[in-house]
């Protein structure tokens, strides 16, 4: 049986981007309402840290989209080899 790269590359992407996006918002919107918010911190300190391979992502709800866009880029490459190594492998 042989992996769809491109089936793959789009689930794995669509999967890692969409979890970049809500969980930047719902530590924006867990901030703004000030739930488990400790301010000398910053909103998302774990989470802040991405920004240092994504550039541009911060966050933010303008940054969601950022990390929406790189989750993408990032789960759709990572499928594509994925798929690529295992049909590589794979018995025909």
């Amino acid at each position: 049986m042989k992996l769809n790269g491109h089936a793959l590359g789009l689930s794995l992407g669509i999967l890692w981007g969409a979890t970049m996006l809500l969980a930047t918002i719902l530590l924006v919107v867990k901030a703004s309402m000030g739930i488990h918010y400790e301010p000398s911190l910053g909103i998302g300190p774990t989470l802040g840290k991405i920004g240092q391979f994504y550039m541009g992502y911060s966050v933010t709800y303008l940054g969601s989209i950022v990390g929406f866009v790189y989750g993408f880029v990032h789960g759709y490459i990572t499928g594509r080899l994925v798929a690529w190594i295992y049909n590589m492998f794979g018995k025909e």
